[in-house]
């Protein structure tokens, strides 16, 4: 199991060396180490909200200098809610505007929405402190649309449904 410990940090970039130590190899150097089989991603940017709600599993390829390759799951790798409370929010305050498509938006003081939500989109707004339907914010029929004043995240709260 790998826990990440965030601080204040909304993303960070890890690589396979990072997860992985204690390796040997009786082959031959250099061992190449990777996200992905072809050897093409040698290290990937996490968002904080990677692994808040169910862990990861993430692969890690290595190759040694003779084209020997086998793999290592990582198969818990996880950030403590507790660590990342503020990274549940999107950001302090946000203005939606044009076409609102599909998504959760969080803000962790005001949204301000001004744009139109289509048929069979999914729209959740979440603030900690003010929603605002602003003149201009439609929400088209066959579209669903929640708007909820709490902390971030969708545990609790007053849910207004259109």
């Amino acid at each position: 199991m790998i826990v990440f410990r965030l601080g204040s940090r909304l993303s960070f970039q890890v690589t396979p060396a990072s997860m992985v130590s204690n390796t040997e190899d009786n082959c031959s150097d250099p061992v190449q180490l990777s996200f992905s089989p072809d050897f093409s991603t040698p290290s990937m940017m996490l968002s904080c909200r990677e692994g808040l709600q169910d862990p990861l599993e993430l692969t890690i390829y290595i190759q040694d200098g003779s084209g020997n390759v086998t793999t290592c799951v990582i198969p818990q790798v996880f950030v403590p809610a507790a660590e990342a409370e503020d990274c549940l929010c999107d950001q302090e305050q946000l203005h939606l505007q044009n076409d609102i498509t599909s998504d959760d938006y969080k803000a962790k003081q005001t949204i301000t929405a001004d744009g139109s939500i289509q048929p069979n989109d999914t729209v959740m707004l979440k603030a900690e402190q003010s929603i605002t339907l602003s003149p201009g914010f439609s929400a088209a029929h066959g579209s669903y649309f929640a708007a909820k004043i709490d902390s971030c995240g969708f545990e609790s709260g007053t849910d207004l449904t259109a």
